[in-house]
């Protein structure tokens, strides 16, 4: 298996051609195609175009995209938010075969530590060996903190 990498236009047509397999999933599974820039989705991507520290990866098959992710690489680990299949392929696993050959290109590379595929609880998840964890959330409440309305600019 080759993994390119790619740059400007290519970068671009590749991530178009991922974004048609993404809606169409969203479509199979939620009925609707619709997507949303939520989270860190506009961190390594604005207007279809893939920011220098996002990535899109996509495992290829007959040239048609069976398997892509994308996300962001920050501090030796590719943050991936997003990775979807074609159902097409689905039979053959293709975001599992893609994660693999990333791993292995990471290992090779030595420059990516960590391959992230964030929170949740999708099967494929814990078939690369994820565990659950608890993740925490924790509010804090500055208002206590300031005396008055000079301190904060706002009224109690």
């Amino acid at each position: 298996m080759n993994v390119n990498f790619m740059g400007g236009t290519e970068k671009r047509r590749l991530h178009k051609e991922c974004m048609k397999v993404y809606q169409g999933r969203l479509q199979s599974r939620y009925g609707t195609g619709l997507s949303t820039q939520i989270g860190h989705y506009a961190d390594y991507v604005s207007n279809g175009v893939v920011k220098e520290h996002g990535t899109v990866c996509a495992l290829l098959i007959d040239g048609e995209v069976a398997a892509f992710l994308e996300g962001f690489i920050d501090k030796g680990s590719i943050l991936v938010p997003r990775l979807a299949i074609n159902e097409k392929y689905k039979r053959y696993s293709p975001g599992l075969i893609l994660c693999n050959e990333i791993i292995k290109e990471c290992y090779r590379s030595g420059k990516i530590r960590c391959l992230n595929l964030l929170r949740g609880t999708e099967k494929y998840k814990y078939d690369l060996g994820g565990k659950t964890y608890i993740t925490k959330n924790l509010e804090i409440d500055l208002r206590g903190i300031y005396n008055d309305e000079a301190e904060t600019g706002v009224s109690p």
